[in-house]
């Protein structure tokens, strides 16, 4: 995984929920990223909205597409899959 700032990533809580952000920064140990993951949906403008401090090994490259009409079955990874189901 090469998150880096600017990465799209998604997280996904204990309770299955899921959550679309953006990296603001990386700590220096590179073990925590600081996502930005509510921002109004004004994503050009992540860098001036508060992030949240998030372990690196939580979060998956990329965005989570949630269901819609024309994707009524979207694919999760396999490590979030059993999750999702039992919630």
């Amino acid at each position: 995984m090469s998150i880096k700032e600017g990465s799209h990533v998604y997280y996904t809580a204990p309770h299955g929920a899921i959550e679309n952000g953006i990296v603001k920064s990386i700590n220096e140990s590179g073990t925590a990223a600081f996502v930005v993951y509510k921002c109004n949906e004004d994503w050009d403008n992540y860098k001036d909205y508060t992030a949240q401090h998030t372990i690196i090994g939580d979060l998956s490259e990329g965005w989570w597409a949630a269901p819609t009409t024309e994707n009524t079955n979207p694919q999760l990874p396999q490590h979030h899959e059993k999750d999702i189901l039992l919630n």
